[in-house]
């Protein structure tokens, strides 16, 4: 004799169990699917806030290097000039970049370390670069110290 391990009224019990089964997995799959798409965005917004704060974790460093390549800026010292040259070409394949110089003076860029009479350039114009000036994206790491345009025109009246 051989015994059914399933009570008859089991099989009614169990008639209805494959339809709450199927709709639990679909309600976890689509949990597991939103937890994913969360996941995916928060790791998209740590990735944007660590490319913003790198460059301000990194500023201090890049400052020191950039002492150093002031002081191995003699043009009678080829091996000096050389490793200056060389540790500006290492910030620049870490985002440092030259302020540009080309143009008119911009107190967030520049520091007027001299103001000329001229006459043949408007007031506030770069006529000469006394230390050039670096950024890291948005970020100044030291202003480029300049020489600008002046009219001359003695405000003290």
């Amino acid at each position: 004799m051989s015994e059914n391990p399933i009570p008859p009224d089991a099989a009614a019990i169990t008639n209805g169990c494959g339809e709450q089964i199927k709709q639990q997995l679909d309600e976890l799959l689509d949990l597991f699917r939103r937890r994913l798409l969360d996941d995916k965005a928060k790791n998209a917004l740590i990735d944007d806030l660590r490319r913003q704060i790198e460059p301000a974790t990194q500023a201090p460093m890049f400052r020191e290097l950039l002492h150093i390549v002031d002081r191995s800026s003699d043009p009678d010292n080829d091996l000096a000039a050389s490793l200056g040259e060389e540790i500006v070409a290492v910030l620049g394949r870490h985002g440092v970049t030259a302020i540009p110089t080309d143009g008119a003076f911009d107190p967030k860029l520049h520091r007027v370390v001299e103001a000329r009479v001229t006459e043949d350039l408007p007031p506030g114009r770069i006529i000469k670069v006394i230390r050039p000036g670096y950024r890291i994206d948005s970020l100044v790491l030291r202003p480029a110290m300049v020489v600008v345009s002046d009219q001359g025109v003695d405000l003290d009246v």
